[in-house]
């Protein structure tokens, strides 16, 4: 496999994973604005850190797709 092709592979599982992060980031801000008054403190602190994490991992994917470079900035 050619360095080419083994990029637009990664690059292809990148977006895949991007995708997957942006619908479970906006089906847990759906539910938290949907049941938040039912939810226990300790459920709702929970589900921020998931959406927290989840947008670190969402602007680093973003920043390799375009830049090509991994960058330490979003790491936890």
């Amino acid at each position: 496999m050619s360095r080419k092709e083994k990029v637009q592979k990664e690059n292809t599982r990148r977006v895949e994973q991007l995708e997957h992060l942006v619908e479970a980031h906006t089906r847990t801000e759906r539910h938290l604005e949907q049941y938040s008054n039912i939810a226990a403190e300790d459920q709702k602190q929970h589900a921020k850190e998931l959406q927290r994490k989840r947008e670190n991992q969402i602007h680093n994917l973003e920043h390799i797709l375009v830049t090509g470079q991994h960058n330490n900035e979003f790491d936890e």
